[in-house]
């Protein structure tokens, strides 16, 4: 197979799909999905790549990895728009949180995505998993990325 060209939302697509496979009981198709997902991690540059903290937001290897992706196109739509959303979010220890986000990217990383922002309400960055949010609710308001702060 000669090499492919993906644009981000062509590898987005892939990893969907691959974290839905993921979740199937069939071993040889899981044998090769997971297969195809090494070869995938090691042809992605490295900056494509989860850092060293980000281990602290993978999920148990059996949770479901489809969960959440309900709330896809909602946070696309605000994150092209530059729209606050109302975030109810299942945070540690079982405690429930509700913030306004202005959401900044979405990521998959290690079967879990993940939507990075600002949280107005905490005034600091936040990195939510999507399968720990309850409600995404877009709010009337736009917001503009403050001054001095960067996700990145």
């Amino acid at each position: 197979m000669p090499p492919l060209a993906l644009t981000d939302p062509e590898i987005e697509a892939l990893q969907l799909g691959l974290a839905v496979v993921l979740e199937t009981t069939d071993p040889d198709l899981l044998a090769a999905v997971q297969s195809l997902v090494a070869k995938i991690d090691a042809a992605l540059p490295l900056d494509a790549k989860p850092q060293a903290a980000d281990w602290q937001h993978i999920e148990h290897p059996f949770a479901n990895a489809a969960k959440g992706l309900g709330h896809l196109p909602v946070l696309r739509a605000a994150i092209k728009a530059r729209q606050k959303l109302k975030i109810v979010y299942n945070a540690e220890h079982g405690a429930v949180k509700t913030s306004i986000l202005h959401p900044k990217t979405l990521t998959h990383q290690a079967r879990s995505w993940l939507l990075s922002g600002w949280d107005e309400t905490a005034q600091a960055p936040a990195l939510l998993r999507l399968d720990l949010i309850e409600t995404a609710d877009p709010l009337p308001e736009l917001f503009s990325q403050a001054s001095g702060f960067q996700m990145d």
